[in-house]
């Protein structure tokens, strides 16, 4: 499949293409975000006023602490920036032209955000009562401009280092799309694996990880910029961190929780659903950028 738009993001990264730049690149941007987290976390040690203060920010089980975890990504953002110096590429070329990525990003996230609240009236309706509300409507909405504004930092981070350095800079040296979109996706897919937390529900987790990871690139490469891969992915995060999440780790946002934690079996219907949402969401940002 030919993706004609997308030269504008390969064009930069072909000047220093190697794969050792690429690897090293990689590991500047883990090390940086990790560094900064550890940091990060050694300072709320030290200052935090009680050992429950900092759970709850590391778990993102309150709002105070979703929303410092969310800020950490920007140390993700800084670790891009690095890797690409290693390739004298500007931090810009990563997202495309930008006259192409406001006019993406404005019309991706309108018609993203007309399908996300046609979905919640759609069956199946039982959902609904089976809702757990954690908060009055005006407590969520104290919090809810920062907290999109926080969730607009970490979904931006993951689509610079995947969609944006990864995929463009694997696009540069390998011709196939195989190469370029699998790789990143299922690296994305990885990162997302957590037995720990999802129980018999972790692999399937991934996998739907690794799709999600698979129509990004597909979008990112369809429209050259990675305005409609970051409009898709913030559409998603609201959706699940401050509208209707799972109970436990990181539902300090969300207005409404399952009745089911990450690891139950019962919670398979629902990711099933998730997938066919996300698929009606590749059709309609495609259609965004296309019109």
């Amino acid at each position: 499949m030919s993706y004609p738009f997308f030269e504008a993001m390969i064009a930069p990264a072909r000047a220093q293409p190697q794969i050792w730049r690429i690897a090293l690149g990689t590991i500047l941007i883990g090390a940086i975000y990790f560094a900064g987290i550890s940091a990060f976390f050694a300072v709320m040690t030290f200052l935090s006023p009680s050992q429950t203060v900092l759970l709850n920010a590391m778990n993102g089980t309150t709002p105070f602490g979703m929303m410092l975890l969310l800020s950490t990504f920007s140390f993700m953002i800084l670790g891009t920036w690095a890797a690409l110096k290693l390739h004298g590429r500007s931090f810009v070329s990563v997202l495309g032209r930008p006259e192409m990525f406001q006019r993406h990003f404005k019309r991706s996230v309108g018609f993203l955000f007309i399908l996300m609240v046609a979905l919640m009236f759609m069956p199946p309706w039982g959902i609904l009562s089976e809702l757990n509300q954690q908060y009055p409507v005006l407590k969520w909405a104290a919090f809810l401009i920062p907290a999109i504004a926080l969730t607009l930092v970490q979904v931006s981070a993951e689509e610079l280092v995947f969609r944006g350095y990864l995929q463009s800079q694997l696009a540069a040296r390998f011709k196939s799309p195989s190469i370029w979109m699998l790789l990143p996706s299922i690296a994305f897919g990885l990162l997302h694996h957590d037995p720990a937390t999802n129980g018999g529900n972790a692999w399937m987790i991934t996998l739907w990880a690794v799709l999600f990871g698979v129509i990004a690139a597909d979008l990112t490469a369809r429209s050259g910029t990675l305005a409609p891969a970051i409009a898709l992915h913030l559409l998603n995060n609201l959706s699940a961190l401050l509208v209707v999440g799972l109970p436990g780790v990181l539902s300090g946002l969300a207005l409404y929780t399952l009745p089911y934690r990450a690891d139950d079996p019962e919670l398979m219907s629902y990711i099933w659903l998730d997938l066919v949402a996300m698929g009606l969401a590749w059709a309609t940002a495609r259609w965004a950028i296309r019109a």
